[in-house]
């Protein structure tokens, strides 16, 4: 879930996608999102660059990947949202987002 709301998303396979991209610069799987290892730069979020809620305020740098489709994600939201995938999925309770 996108942030823990209702909003479902991709982001445990999209981390592999970012994963295979470091790992053979151009992945070969036709699934996957990222299609090359300079789709994942440090760059700063303006305001409407990423979804509503995701990323750092301000304007701040931040780690920002860029799919096939050109959409711009930030990378600490898609480790926050599958931190939770695992949590939720081990049947542990979520601490704050704060907290980590």
């Amino acid at each position: 879930m996108f942030t823990r709301t209702t909003i479902p998303v991709d982001d445990v396979s999209l981390l592999m996608d970012v994963a295979d991209a470091f790992k053979h610069h151009r992945p070969d799987r036709k699934s996957a999102t990222v299609d090359v290892s300079f789709a994942i730069t440090t760059s700063y979020g303006g305001y409407g660059d990423l979804r509503y809620g995701e990323g750092k305020y301000g304007g701040a740098e931040q780690i920002i990947v860029t799919r096939i489709t050109g959409e711009r994600r930030a990378l600490s939201s898609i480790l926050q949202n599958v931190f939770d995938a695992w949590m939720d999925y081990l049947k542990q309770p979520l601490p704050p987002i704060s907290h980590y």
